[in-house]
Formats: structure tokens, sequence, C-alpha cells
């Protein structure tokens, strides 16, 4: 919210005294000088209405400003899409889609995100280059002068269709965006996301709350040094296994080949995962955590061979 500023006007009042000598004789002392002294200089006339036009100014420059100010702090919503969202009626999943300013997006569930990009503009629906997908959406909700556009290729954004008409709204004190698209069938349908935070998170690797772990009877802490460092493969990925028990797991953003053979989708995303994780007899077990509390076990093989570390059958080299 925006706070409201208060201006304070000081004025400060112009005194002017103007003697002038009343008779010759009296300040003189009954002497008369033969040159009579030059008459104060008076100021022009026009310096007040100046005054009183810059203070009655100031004082509506004030009151304008101050207005604005209270809109933007009560009634105005913030037109930037960057910041954390939630999709209306999924708040329990715990899934929260966050745009940055330089173009980046997510979708962070706590442990693991699948990350993205994306692009804004606004398209003026009287151009002659108004994209159709717009103009459909923009004819449907009857929209007129310019329209918010947001492209994007990433994972929900790629399975609308890439290219989405946005608008900004408030429900209950809740800031929101409405997101129109046009489905398979050309049909025009939305999505609301709400204004949110994330949640706190955090990794403590001396829990280990792997089930498979536990089946194995391993209650405490255990790495293996021959694995600690980053590992990756260009296909599969980059694996990183530190000392205290933490790990993480990244792929390089990239197109679904599949949704694109299948689906005719263009729907592109990267895999960033933050995990937990403790070995034993040659086996990782890794869990990750959710902003919901629970989480998602696994169980992966290794080995070494020379530079290489051997996850489930897959080669990874050591880079760091």
């Amino acid at each position: 919210m925006i706070n409201d500023n208060e201006k304070e006007i000081m004025s400060a009042d112009v005194q002017t005294e103007n003697s002038e000598c009343g008779g010759c004789c009296d300040c003189c002392g009954g002497e008369c000088s033969l040159e009579s002294k030059p008459a104060p200089k008076k100021k022009c006339p026009v310096v007040t209405p100046v005054i009183i036009a810059f203070v009655a100014f100031v004082l509506v420059a004030a009151i304008v400003f101050g207005t604005i100010a209270i809109y933007n702090a009560g009634f105005k919503v913030d037109n930037s899409i960057a910041g954390v969202w939630i999709e209306e009626g999924t708040e329990d999943a715990g899934i929260y889609f966050v745009f940055d300013n330089d173009g980046n997006v997510s979708m962070d569930g706590g442990g693991i995100s699948y990350y993205g990009t994306y692009a804004t503009d606004v398209c003026d629906l009287s151009s002659s280059d108004v994209p159709e997908v717009v103009k459909t959406i923009a004819d449907s909700q009857k929209m007129e002068g310019t329209v918010n556009v947001l492209t994007s290729e990433f994972y929900i954004f790629g399975m609308c269709g890439s290219k989405l008409v946005y608008e900004f709204d408030r429900t209950d004190e809740k800031e929101v965006i409405n997101f129109y698209y046009t489905d398979n069938t050309g049909a025009v349908s939305n999505l609301n996301f709400i204004k949110s935070e994330l949640p706190e998170f955090s990794i403590d690797p001396q829990n280990i709350t792997n089930a498979s772990a536990d089946e194995a009877g391993i209650t405490a802490l255990n790495t293996d040094k021959n694995i600690i460092g980053t590992w990756s493969e260009k296909d599969y990925g980059t694996y990183t296994f530190n000392a205290d028990g933490t790990g993480k797991y990244r792929t390089d953003y990239q197109i679904n080949q599949i949704y694109q053979l299948y689906y005719g989708i263009t729907l592109g995303y990267g895999v960033d995962i933050d995990f937990k994780y403790t070995t034993s007899d040659g086996k990782i077990y890794m869990t990750i955590d959710y902003f919901t509390g629970q989480g998602q076990d696994d169980v992966m093989t290794y080995m070494r061979d020379g530079n290489n570390l051997v996850i489930n059958g897959v080669g990874y080299a050591k880079s760091k």
C-alpha cells in the first residue's frame, strides 16, 4: 500500500517599511537642505498577486496529488504482473506462480519448481496487426481500446495457447489477474490468479522421512564422500550433492517434444529441485519436501566409474 503524503505549506509575511519626510524643517532640525533625499523605491505592485497565485497553485497541486495517493493506496490495483500468484480455487494445493521483473516465471511447490520465461505487451485493438487470438478474446469479452497480452510457452500458459489476454481486478480486498485464452475448440476460457506470498521453506536433512530408508532401517544421515560435488549430463541435467545431506537437481529450459508431437502444443519448462538425501549400500534415498508439509521419495542406485558418477545407469561427469 502507498502511504498518504501530507504536505505543509509555509509562507512568510513580507513587510515593507516606507517612511517619507513629513516636513523639511521638522526632519532637519529647522534647516532645509538644497538637495532633497530620493524617495525609497517601491515594490512592483504585481508581486503580491504573483505570490497569491503561486500559493494557490501549490494548494491545488497538493490536493490533486494527495487525492491520487489516497486512490492508489485504497482503490487502484497495481498493474504489474511481477509477484507471487496462486490459481483461484487451488489455494490449498501449495503451488505458487512467481513472476519476476526480468521475464522469468516459475511454478513453485516448495522443494520442486518448474521454470520458464514470459513477456508482456499492450495491444491496441484498433491496430491492423492485432493477433487473431487477441481479437477473438477481445470480441468475446467486449474489450475496447488497449489490452494486456501475456506471451509464454511456459507450462500452463503454453497449454493455454501461449498467448493470453489479462486484466487486473480486486475481489474481497485481494488483487486478481483474470487470464483469458482460447481452448482447443476455439472457445474463450479464463484462469483467475490471486496475489499471494511464498510460504517459508526449509530443508532438514537430519530428519530422515524417506519411507524406503525407514524400511531399510536407516535412521541417521550418512553421506558418501565419493558423490560430493556437481555432476552433469547434457540430456539428463545436473546433480549437486552437498556434504550436509542436501542436494539440487536442475535441467535446462526445453520444449516438451511429446506435447508438440501428440498434442500440437508448444510447451516448455525447466525443472529445479532442492532435496535432502542419505546413502547406504550403493543407494541414494532422496526426499523432496513440499510447501504443504508432504513429501515425495525416490531411491536411486549409484556407483563411481572413474571420473563419472553413474546414477540409475546414466553417467554424469564431474563438473565441480
